[in-house]
Order: structure tokens, then C-alpha cells, then sequence
């Protein structure tokens, strides 16, 4: 269900027709709704109506964008005072869902492209701040919105919504902004009531508002002539960056009471996950620091504990074998020993995956050695590969 931003009713989605652009941004509005506001535009702008009669919307669109360009103070002017209207919305709400559009996936080389913002379910804002494809319309200055946000941004008393809102931290951070009173992230909202289903917002919109989200190949293509964020049309970017901040607060809204009124949940959720979060932010940020020393001794250590499994793993097989041979590990385990063989790969082989050495080390003593053999191996290439790394995550995952 949606609301309808003219006449404030509550409609399927299929009852919805296309995204209106006002001074508060791109608003959803119904059919009925859409086909009057089609009326008043075609008496308004009679010049146009024949386009309009046509449907020709490779016309329109043209025409559009021709305006955009022949008339970038206007556009500046409109932008401001949408800005300015929804800066006073977020001030009295005291919340606002907040989502970044940037050039990079890298959260710590990314640069905003755009900011979208929502305080009401079915309305939200696009700032386009820095397109830059040929034709682009003039934009607000970056450096200034920026500024002009800063305040909003840091302040502890406006809660922060998101999706992922460790990666637009990190994103404002870029910006010398420290994002600051973050309450919710619909991600880790998802992760604590239904860990075992996918937690990215598309997904989350599909299943539990019935919306099919905008892909971002939809927006800006795929594989090697995919678009970088800033060479998206801004009327193209407005929708899909307005429909995340819009789904994303309707998805803390879904979330928001199964939470409150599980107080183990809650627990989780406000004392764990979040806090966690915002522990790993710095740690990304900053790095961390790792003691070549002793990890050289745990490596050493396992290695040492490696060599003790295998040697009793030779005398469990009667011989000497490669553990890491799945040819020689079915020899030994279902022709020397006699094993039952529980399943069989697609060349007709006797397994030795996982799944069936757990299984088997239920009752025989070497594939239990065999398990905690590879376990070791893991642990000591970890070990040996961790020296400073950042770790990164996608934003809509």
C-alpha cells in the first residue's frame, strides 16, 4: 500500500501511476489523482498540448530537458526552495531517512553525487549536486548544500534513518561530515527478525511492501558500458534515489514495532547490532593495529598442531596419504577401511566433501582428524594474510 500525496489516500501500488516532482519533492499520486493534475498542466501550458495529445514522450522529454538548459537560474531557485521546505519538515519531524548517491562502491573514496531524504512515507527529496554528463542542467553548489546540511547531519537530536547507513557514514565522512544520532538501519532491522532470508533493500521492498524496487542497472545499464552515478540523468536519478529513501523509512515503519515488542530483539538490535556498528565504522576508518609478532606465532603454533593431525591421521589410514588428495582420501576411506560411501559426485566418484565427512565423523575417528586437518589450514592462511585490511561492504545489498 502507498499513500497518495494529492489526495492522501491509501492505495495498492498498482493504483499509483508515476512520480510527481513538487517543491517536496518526487511524490507519488494515484491515478485519479494524476489524471486531473494532467488537466490543470495542459491549461496551463497550452504550447504543449499537442505533445501531450500525441503522447509523444521522446518529444516531451526533449522539450524538457531543452527548458532545464535554457533556464538554469529557475531550476537553482526551484531546487533551493524544495530544500529549504524539507529542512523544516526534517527540524520539526526530529528524524529523517537519509540515503547517499555517490561515484564509487569504495565507501572511503566515494563522492556524493546526490542526496535523497524522506520524513513521510510516499514523499521524498532529490538534491542532484554534482552530474556532470553533457547537457547537465546547472546544480545547486556541493560545497554548499553541504554546508547548509552540516547541521542537520551532526545534530545528536535529529535520528538518523537508513539502509546500510554505515556506508553513507563513511560517505559524509569523505565529506569532513560526521553523521550523528543514527537510530535505525533497516539491514540490521532485517539481520535480527529474519536472519536467514537476504537483507538488501530490493529484496526487503519485494517481501514486505509488495514494491518492486528500480534496479540500478535499469537506471544506469550493466557490464562494461555501465554508467557511473554522475552520468545519470538527473530526472532518471531523482526516481531511483527518491524511491530508496522512501521505501527505506516505509521499511523501518514495517520493522520498527516486531522490535518493540520483542525485548529480546530489542536487546539485540539496540545493544549489540547497532553499537556494533558503529564500532566497525571507526575501525574502517581508522585501521587497526596488528601485531606482526604474535600473529607470526599463532601461524607457527597451528602450523605445528597441523603436522601433529597428519601424523595421526597416517597411523588411523596405515599409511602415509595427502590429505589434501580427494583421490586418496576416497582410496583410504571407502577401499582400505571400508567405509559406506553416503553419496557420489557427478563423474560417479565416491564424495569427500564436507557435508559427508560430517556426516561420517559421527562414527569413525578419521574423518573427524580429516575436518579438524582443514580447519587448521584455514586458520593459518587467515592468520598469514591479515595484516591491516579494511573491510568493505555494498550498499544495497
Amino acid at each position: 500500500m502507498k499513500i497518495c500525496s494529492t489526495c492522501k489516500a491509501s492505495k495498492p501500488f498498482e493504483e499509483f501511476y508515476i512520480n510527481k516532482r513538487t517543491l517536496d519533492g518526487y511524490c507519488y499520486q494515484c491515478k485519479k489523482c494524476q489524471i486531473i493534475y494532467n488537466k490543470k498542466w495542459i491549461e496551463k501550458n497550452p504550447e504543449k498540448k499537442q505533445i501531450y495529445k500525441e503522447k509523444d514522450i521522446s518529444r516531451f522529454n526533449a522539450w524538457s530537458k531543452k527548458w532545464r538548459v535554457e533556464n538554469p537560474e529557475k531550476i537553482k531557485e526551484r531546487d533551493a526552495k524544495y530544500y529549504k521546505k524539507n529542512s523544516e519538515k526534517i527540524k520539526e519531524k526530529k528524524y529523517l531517512c537519509v540515503d547517499t548517491e555517490t561515484n564509487s562502491l569504495d565507501p572511503m573514496q566515494a563522492k556524493i553525487v546526490g542526496i535523497s531524504m524522506s520524513v513521510t512515507p510516499g514523499e521524498a527529496a532529490y538534491i542532484p549536486l554534482a552530474h556532470d554528463y553533457p547537457g547537465a542542467p546547472q546544480q545547486l553548489s556541493l560545497n554548499a548544500v553541504l554546508n547548509l546540511m552540516k547541521p542537520i547531519l551532526e545534530d545528536e537530536e535529529i535520528k538518523k534513518i537508513g539502509q546500510n547507513i554505515k556506508y553513507d557514514a563513511h560517505v559524509f565522512l569523505n565529506h569532513n561530515i560526521h553523521l550523528k544520532g543514527i537510530k535505525h538501519d533497516t539491514m540490521l532491522q532485517s539481520y535480527v527478525t529474519e536472519s536467514h532470508q537476504s537483507h538488501g533493500m530490493d529484496n526487503l521492498s519485494l517481501r514486505h511492501l509488495g514494491h518492486t524496487c528500480i534496479s540500478y542497472e535499469e537506471v544506469a545499464g550493466k557490464g562494461v558500458n555501465q554508467l557511473k552515478f554522475n552520468e545519470v540523468d538527473i530526472d532518471v536519478a531523482a526516481h531511483y534515489s527518491s524511491e530508496d529513501a522512501d521505501i527505506t523509512l516505509q521499511l523501518n515503519q514495517f520493522f520498527n514495532p516486531a522490535i518493540e515488542n520483542d525485548a529480546s530483539l530489542k536487546f539485540i538490535y539496540e545493544n549489540i547490532e547497532m553499537p556494533t556498528a558503529e564500532v566497525l565504522l571507526k575501525i574502517e576508518r581508522n585501521g587497526v593495529l596488528v601485531d606482526d609478532k604474535k600473529l607470526n606465532e599463532q601461524s607457527h603454533e597451528i602450523g605445528k598442531k597441523i603436522l601433529l593431525l597428519e601424523e595421526e591421521a597416517y597411523q588411523l589410514a596405515g599409511q602415509p596419504f595427502n590429505l589434501a588428495s580427494p583421490k586418496q582420501l576416497q582410496d583410504i576411506l571407502f577401499n582400505k577401511l571400508g567405509i559406506k560411501s553416503l553419496k557420489k559426485t557427478p563423474s560417479g566418484a565416491h564424495s569427500t566433501d564436507e557435508d559427508v565427512l560430517q556426516e561420517l565423523a559421527l562414527d569413525y575417528p578419521l574423518p573427524k582428524l580429516l575436518l579438524e586437518h582443514d580447519k587448521g589450514l584455514q586458520a593459518r592462511l587467515y592468520v598469514q594474510s591479515k595484516a591491516v585490511r579494511r573491510v568493505q561492504r555494498s550498499r544495497r545489498q
